[in-house]
């Protein structure tokens, strides 16, 4: 099992995630250390990116853009945990 988390348009900068997002962020962050279960989070990532916008077709939904970062992303998880 693999966990990915997608942040929400209004998560990037140049807003700030909401405090309710960044407590969720952290329980999901603890259950999947405690749990050993491996974990993407796309915030960083995507905050990274020059148009971040870009990645997403409304405020929550990814477009084929985002769709490829994340299946890229989830591929060389997938590729690291069989070797």
């Amino acid at each position: 099992m693999l966990v990915a988390m997608t942040p929400l348009l209004r998560e990037l900068a140049p807003s700030n995630p909401r405090d309710y997002e960044v407590r969720a962020r952290e329980r999901l962050l603890e259950f999947t250390h405690r749990s050993q279960l491996p974990y993407l989070d796309f915030l960083v990532p995507f905050n990274t990116q020059p148009t971040p916008k870009a990645l997403y077709r409304d405020h929550i939904h990814l477009s084929p853009q985002g769709d490829q970062q994340v299946i890229w992303a989830i591929a060389q998880q997938v590729l690291a945990i069989a070797k």
